[in-house]
């Protein structure tokens, strides 16, 4: 009896240290990274200087004030409703707009989404506002699965 309680006891102490060493070593120290919102797109880029240029405004992730919510908020605008026809069938899938001038955007996409359409077929893109746009194929790429796609604005 007298030795269970021991072997206990040492593992208990054993199980604390580590419990305990893990705890200590995990940093809560986050640190801040300066990102840029583009203005128009919503598109997040990375600050390489801690400075945002004109048209796009600061938001600093890993701050307190800064969380997923308010990051989604931001940037969900970019992302896009895509909807495949052709006559092999159709389809659905996602995008995000990487770049948006005046009258053109460009949108990323997954290939397997848009693969349908490559030769026959319409693509329509539809916004986070619910307009929606016909778009074409930029570009694809089978082994990584990723394609760009455009669409004309106006």
């Amino acid at each position: 009896m007298k030795s269970t309680i021991l072997k206990v006891l040492i593992g208990f102490v054993i199980g604390a240290t580590a419990v305990g060493g893990f705890a200590i070593a995990a940093n809560t120290n986050v640190p801040i990274v300066k990102a840029c919102v583009d203005n128009k797109s919503k598109a997040l880029y990375l600050s390489t200087n801690g400075n945002c240029p004109k048209g796009k405004s600061a938001v600093d992730i890993g701050a307190t004030g800064a969380n997923i919510k308010s990051i989604a908020q931001l940037v969900s605008p970019a992302v896009v409703s895509i909807k495949v026809s052709s006559v092999n069938g159709s389809g659905s899938g996602s995008g995000s707009i990487y770049k948006s001038g005046s009258d053109i955007s460009y949108i990323i996409t997954n290939n397997h989404v848009v693969e349908s359409a490559a030769t026959t077929g319409t693509i329509e893109v539809e916004l986070n506002n619910g307009d929606i746009y016909p778009a074409v194929i930029i570009g694809r790429n089978l082994d990584y699965d990723l394609a760009v796609i455009s669409i004309k604005k106006g």
